[in-house]
């Protein structure tokens, strides 16, 4: 068998590996890259981008209008709008394939890698003996117990936008922040949607107060069953017959022509032979690594992006795919993560974000401010009938430490927090800021207002 010795191994050609391997290249020539996959990065395929366009539609069709994405005229949310949503989700996975075969050509090896020993990988018939690996393989979805893929019939996200039309009755399984995109984006095009959590959440919301507004507005377009399991009975030519059981034990029977399973997914670990890496795996069979340095215990291999397990979004793959590839070149000189603020934003409509401290984090006494969306100036002119935003304190200093909120425009308004927290501004110095009429920001101003007035009643109280 043929061997090769490189500095740096990037398992995994997505959007952490490709800025892990940019980054390690900064260093040392001796790099290589495996992806046995599809190219094209997880957000551009089947991720971010295509659930976006799929938005942008449902919103046009929820509108009266006749345009999709592409612009293109439409009738129905079927095949043609398909098409056309693949045919831009295709541009923007080739400007990820143009990038990977201008920069890194020679150093993509389109095979699988695993491990043969600790710091030796194999794959296509060679031995990569290395000094230092980047595992970015990403995640895969996970089906819900006892559940199988049916081609057309039962698809996990990976696989949804493949399909080459939208019938008429669909469930989805799962109400994390994929499942109520796609769900809702799907009633609204006119689609008969139930959707089952077996939590008695949706859209990973920890404010009861935020999630009593968004399960309103999400029950008025779906056929939400919170507390319910869903369990495969059969598939055949006439849809898939399932059975769901609420959490009294009631059963009920239904038929549908499209599952689409949105259970989360879990990090892609099975093709490495992780049981051969030397790593120290934790009880999920996951390596044991520092989320500051992203190094594993005890040897020079690094996680970066999705199947870290700790926050499955675009900015933090790139971060951490950035710093994996620079650790990778330099493990004599471990930088760390720097301190990010986090942030998490669902496109539903109203958008469900969150913002640094959520509500589940918060100490007992954390003063919170409130306001509604339906009654203000904006939300009058634009006949929203759906939104609340909730900003938390810290009731020592006045500073904004976090927010949750279901809103229109939200994610405007997540980044605007996100600011005032990173800068440490107080609730003070924030409403200080200009506000200008009629827009959503004068709702958060509300908000801001009423958490002043809890800052200045828990300081009276301590007089």
């Amino acid at each position: 068998m043929k061997e090769k010795t490189v500095d740096v191994a990037v398992v995994g050609a997505g959007t952490a590996g490709l800025y892990a391997l940019s980054r390690a290249r900064r260093k040392t020539k001796r790099v290589v890259l495996f992806d046995g996959g599809p190219l094209g990065t997880t957000c551009a395929r089947v991720g971010c981008m295509p659930s976006k366009m799929l938005i942008h539609s449902s919103d046009n069709l929820a509108g009266a209008r006749t345009t999709d994405v592409a612009g293109k005229e439409i009738r129905l949310a079927g095949a043609e709008m398909m098409d056309s949503l693949r045919a831009i989700r295709d541009r923007l996975t080739g400007h990820v394939l143009k990038r990977v075969n201008t920069l890194f050509s020679d150093l993509l090896v389109p095979e699988y890698a695993s491990f043969r020993e600790p710091m030796v990988l194999e794959a296509a018939g060679t031995l990569y003996r290395c000094r230092a690996i980047v595992l970015a393989c990403g995640t895969a979805p996970v089906l819900p117990p006892g559940w199988r893929k049916s081609e057309g019939k039962i698809v996990t996200t990976d696989e949804f936008f493949e399909l080459p039309d939208i019938p008429e009755r669909i469930l989805v399984v799962g109400a994390g922040f994929i499942g109520v995109e796609i769900g809702q984006a799907l009633a609204r095009m006119g689609k008969r949607v139930t959707m089952v959590e077996m939590t008695g959440s949706a859209a990973g919301i920890s404010d009861p107060e935020v999630e009593k507004i968004f399960l309103e507005a999400l029950g008025r377009t779906v056929d939400l069953r919170l507390r319910t399991r869903a369990s495969l009975k059969d598939v055949d030519a006439g849809g898939v017959e399932v059975e769901l059981e609420d959490a009294d034990g009631n059963t009920t029977a239904g038929r549908y022509d499209l599952v689409v399973a949105a259970s989360g997914r879990k990090p892609d670990f099975g093709r490495l032979r992780l049981d051969r890496s030397g790593l120290k795996l934790d009880q999920k069979g996951m390596p044991e690594f520092d989320r500051a340095t992203l190094r594993c215990r005890e040897r020079d291999v690094f996680l970066a992006g999705d199947c870290t397990g700790v926050r499955p979004f675009y900015h933090d793959a790139a971060g951490e795919g950035k710093l994996a590839g620079a650790n990778a070149a330099d493990p004599d000189n471990l930088r760390r993560l720097p301190a990010r603020v986090p942030l998490a934003i669902t496109f539903t409509r109203p958008a469900v974000c969150s913002v640094g401290t959520r509500f589940e984090e918060l100490a007992e006494n954390a003063p919170i401010g409130g306001a509604l969306f339906p009654d203000s100036p904006r939300g009058v002119a634009d006949r929203v009938e759906d939104g609340i935003i909730r900003i938390y304190g810290n009731p020592g200093d006045g500073r904004i430490v976090g927010s949750e909120m279901a809103a229109p425009a939200g994610e405007h308004l997540a980044h605007l927090l996100a600011a005032l927290i990173h800068s440490e501004t107080t609730v003070e110095k924030a409403l200080e800021l200009p506000f200008y009429h009629p827009t959503y920001e004068e709702v958060l101003q509300d908000a801001l207002g009423d958490l002043m007035k809890q800052l200045k009643k828990l300081k009276e109280e301590k007089l």
